[in-house]
Order: C-alpha cells, then structure tokens, then sequence
C-alpha cells in the first residue's frame, strides 16, 4: 500500500519539503479546500532534474500530481469556502473538522509553498487518480463560486470532495432513496472518520500544536 500514500507539506527554507499531513490509501477530502483547479503541480515540476531519467524508466508522460499554492493563499480560500455552510446543521458537522487544518497552517508564513503531493499514486496507478484529484478540487472550489443553499447541496459537494480524493473512502453515501443525511452509513468512530477527512497529522508549528490536537480530539469526541 505505500505506493498508494500522499502527503500535505510545506517548503521550510531551512528544512525543505515538512510533511503536515499524510494518509494511505489516496488522500483525505479536506485537503481539497486549499486549492483552485489551476494551481496544478505536474510531474515534471515534482521530480525536477529527475523526471527525464523517471519517466524513460517507467514510460510515462508528463501528468499532473497533485497541487500547490502558498500558504498565504490555502488560509484565505479555506475561510471563504467555508463561510456560506457554517449555518447547515448536518453537513457543518464534517466540515468543522476544517479548524484543525486551519491551526495546523495558520503559522506558516504566508508566501510559503503549500503542496498536496500524490506523486507516488498517478505513477502507480497512471492519469485516472489525477482526474479523480481535479474532480474534488473542482467539487472544492464550487463552495466559492456557487456557495450551496442547503444542507444536501453541501453534502453533495463534500462526497464528491471525499470520493475523488480517495474512491477507496470508507465514508459512503446512502442509498437511494435514503438521501436525508448523507451520514447514515459513516462510521461511528470519530478517529477513523476524521483520519478519512484530515489525514495522520505529522508536523505542525510549535505555537499552535496543542491547539490544532485538542481541535481534533474534541471533534472526534462529539462525532
């Protein structure tokens, strides 16, 4: 399953790439939040001087692999996202996992690069991830271009956020008819939905650490 495992890192002049977050298989829905359609990271910007030699190597074209922004930008974009839903009940309660994201960059430095990397999935796995990652990020953005009016608007957006991030979620959608709350048949165990919606947390700046990990802890308690 390594080969399936993405992360959420940020640039440290000083120590490179730090990985924020992580998860395997694929990657968690929130991650989607923090970026625009077009803030594509292609694998040939990922690899660098190294992507000649890997892509002769394993055949493959030049694909998309993820995003990345600043982030300056992922902070702005997660609360104007996340303002038009705050109101809707049902689907507020998966979204509000979102505060520990936001204490997780609110240290960074805002011209730091911020880079979803599932670079080690679209090379296993060819282009089909990458469509799958577009759709979720365009299913993200949409929450700032045509904010949804109710709760199953919200909810439709975040299922298509959950399962193009990751098609092997454990998070499912009810059957139809059955579409009054989209949560019927989502695990009840909090650590594992959120661990399906933010990932294992690995790094977060000192100041906001105990913040961001009681944030978690009280979301997964009142799930």
């Amino acid at each position: 399953m390594a080969e399936k495992t993405t992360s959420l890192s940020v640039w440290r002049p000083s120590d490179q790439w730090t990985s924020l977050f992580s998860h395997t298989p694929y990657a968690p829905a929130l991650w989607a939040l923090l970026f625009t359609p077009d803030e594509t990271l292609m694998a040939s910007t990922r690899f660098g001087a190294e992507w000649p030699a890997l892509s002769a190597e394993q055949v493959v074209a030049d694909h998309i692999v993820g995003y990345q922004s600043t982030a300056g930008r992922a902070k702005e974009r997660l609360v104007a996202r996340l303002d038009p839903i705050r109101s809707f009940t049902e689907s507020w309660r998966a979204f509000s996992l979102t505060r520990a994201l936001a204490l997780a960059i609110a240290g960074l430095p805002g011209e730091w690069p911020l880079r979803f990397d599932a670079s080690a999935v679209t090379l296993a796995q060819g282009s089909r991830y990458a469509d799958l990652m577009a759709a979720a990020v365009a299913a993200a953005a949409r929450l700032g271009t045509a904010p949804p009016t109710n709760d199953q608007e919200a909810l439709h957006l975040l299922l298509e956020m959950v399962h193009g991030m990751n098609p092997e979620s454990p998070l499912r959608a009810p059957p139809l008819p059955e579409s009054r709350s989209a949560f019927l048949h989502w695990p009840r165990e909090g650590k594992l939905v959120d661990r399906a919606l933010l990932g294992a947390p690995e790094y977060c700046p000192t100041s906001h650490v105990e913040q961001m990990t009681r944030a978690r802890h009280q979301w997964e308690e009142s799930w």
